[in-house]
């Protein structure tokens, strides 16, 4: 595995909305960003510009939803996930990012592998429960994980 480019993406870049899309990850929020959110995308890629995958994260004081990870096909099960992971909670941590959540109805066993625990929805902290991805677009039955970062 060789080391990956790493861009940051626009909320709106069509590449971006392309690959959620593929993945079935949700996109309608990625124009619209609240004021009290800082959201924000990465691109991993390779160095003659093929695709890796995507990882986001919403973030507000203390707290970041991770969101949007997602690996292109012909790259999975090469441990990108955990690669694009890892490097996403460790930018959080740097940024004084306590405490992390993911919602999911996918990847529950792979949240558990980075370290995340299930959590009831009705624990999620007010910041979490504002944000779109929480009160509107994701289903009700998405599991709601949590790791903290200190």
């Amino acid at each position: 595995m060789t080391e990956p480019l790493i861009d940051e993406v626009e909320a709106h870049d069509p590449a971006l909305a392309a690959i959620l899309r593929e993945a079935g990850l949700p996109t309608a929020d990625l124009v619209e960003t609240p004021a009290d959110r800082e959201r924000r995308f990465f691109r991993f890629r390779e160095e003659h510009g093929g695709m890796i995958g995507c990882i986001g994260w919403e973030a507000t004081g203390q707290i970041a939803l991770l969101r949007s990870l997602v690996v292109a096909p012909e790259r999975r099960g090469q441990g990108w996930s955990r690669v694009m992971t890892d490097w996403a909670l460790q930018r959080l941590a740097v940024t004084g990012i306590a405490d992390v959540y993911v919602l999911t109805t996918s990847i529950e066993p792979l949240a558990r592998h980075f370290g995340f625990s299930r959590i009831e929805r009705n624990q999620a902290p007010p910041a979490i429960r504002r944000s779109r991805q929480f009160a509107s677009i994701c289903p009700v039955n998405a599991v709601l994980m949590h790791r903290c970062l200190r």
